[in-house]
């Protein structure tokens, strides 16, 4: 066993977390708490899992307080879960296990073989489950922690697969100890369970001194640039992050800071800033002298020519009039067009329901609906719970049916504008239905 576990660190094999080409960013059993084990403790995300499919647009909505900013923060790393983690690609922060870093060993799963274990290294004090894969160099393991600890003597919840298979079965390991390290196949997948919320969390009892998470190396992450590089984010008032005594270096700032020639950063200054709408003539110009909405564009452009893949927008249209609330949608929609990936945190449902793919719903740290602007949209449930405020068009809907159900067709048609909404009402009544 000492010399497998010798060759393993001396090839220093990194685990990866297998995650799919569709998949833009993937959210793990994600926590978030303020103030921990604080008088004023606050869980503002309460084991959050879900997968963001590439090239879509997501709208997150939800009462005030949600946890909609605490979540997107994570994505590029302005904040790092103690529980949990965001994939963007093969980056991974928050609190992962490395097995590089925290291979106890790698033993047959004949009981007496774990129970030899156990009591060589004491770990009967433990207080943790620990799942390996059976063949560690084709590094296809997945870390599970799930337990339910009551009164002493302490009793262990076996973790089963997915397959419902009890993973130990000797009598002592059951009854008297606390944690093992076992043996599975390289195909059973083990998670955490995600119905566990921060109460039952809280029952672990981490010996950091044996078993290491990464939470501590994440927070110094060395791919933050690259991360930064893949997840661009728009503040609400992005014009305040305006700095430089000329537009056009403010907008080389960011891509020259993560890697990008001058030369080249020079191009994509001009491109974008053509692109918002501003000749080349601003270029040269301070950028203190815009007025809002130009100072916005400019900030915009400095996030765009970075080129990230994910585009995370915080309320892009507060403060701004009807035309340039259209303006950042088109920017948006643009986005899009150019296969990135977009989230939009929003109170404006006329938005959402323009230029959503799909929306996801949070209330109280969790994610508790996602699906289309209709699904969310035509959900009373989900509407009467949430503050959440129904578009114009949907309102209007509403009312047609409410005075005769053929209206009902309108659902089908699915406009996402009061013009598109007036279009679909003719042509419904020239087909006489």
């Amino acid at each position: 066993m000492q010399k497998l576990m010798d060759t393993f660190f001396k090839k220093k094999l990194k685990v990866p977390r297998p995650i799919s080409d569709d998949i833009s960013v993937r959210v793990k059993n994600l926590y978030a708490i303020y103030d921990e084990k604080q008088e004023n403790e606050l869980v503002a995300l309460n084991n959050i899992s879900y997968d963001f499919k590439k090239n879509k647009i997501y709208f997150i909505i939800g009462n005030s307080g949600s946890g909609k900013s605490t979540l997107v923060t994570h994505f590029n790393g302005l904040m790092i879960s103690r529980y949990g983690f965001v994939q963007v690609g093969d980056i991974v922060s928050g609190d992962h296990y490395d097995l590089e870093h925290q291979l106890l060993g790698v033993i047959d799963s004949y009981d007496k073989k774990i129970i030899n274990l156990l009591w060589k290294n004491q770990l009967d004090q433990w207080t943790f489950l620990v799942l390996y894969s059976n063949e560690v160099n084709v590094q296809q393991a997945r870390i599970l922690f799930e337990a339910n600890f009551k009164q002493k003597p302490v009793s262990l919840k076996f973790i089963k697969t997915k397959n419902n298979h009890e993973l130990i079965t000797n009598p002592y390991v059951r009854e008297n100890t606390k944690i093992a390290v076992v043996r599975v196949d390289k195909n059973v997948f083990l998670e955490i369970n995600d119905k566990m919320d921060y109460d039952e969390l809280q029952r672990f009892e981490f010996i950091k001194k044996e078993i290491k998470t990464n939470y501590h190396l994440s927070k110094k992450l060395k791919r933050f640039k690259e991360l930064r590089r893949r997840v661009g984010f728009v503040f609400q008032f992005p014009e305040y992050q305006l700095f430089k005594d000329t537009i056009e270096k403010d907008i080389m700032f960011g891509p020259i800071n993560l890697g990008v020639k001058k030369s080249e950063a020079k191009k994509r200054a001009k491109f974008y800033l053509n692109k918002l709408g501003l000749g080349d003539d601003y270029l040269e110009r301070s950028p203190f002298g815009l007025s809002g909405g130009q100072k916005r564009r400019v900030a915009i452009a400095g996030i765009l020519a970075i080129e990230n893949d994910i585009l995370v927008f915080d309320e892009p249209t507060a403060g701004l009039d009807p035309a340039g609330e259209h303006e950042m949608m088109q920017i948006i929609l643009d986005a899009k067009a150019n296969n990135k990936t977009i989230f939009v945190i929003t109170h404006t449902m006329e938005h959402v329901l323009e230029v959503a793919d799909e929306v996801v719903v949070m209330d109280e740290g969790e994610i508790i609906k996602t699906g289309t602007p209709y699904e969310i949209f035509f959900d009373e449930h989900i509407i009467n719970s949430t503050s959440i405020q129904v578009p114009r068009v949907i309102a209007v809907i509403n009312e047609l049916i409410k005075k005769d159900s053929k209206y009902e067709v309108l659902k089908q048609k699915q406009p996402r504008t009061i013009e598109e909404l007036a279009d679909a009402i003719v042509e419904f009544k020239k087909g006489g239905k």
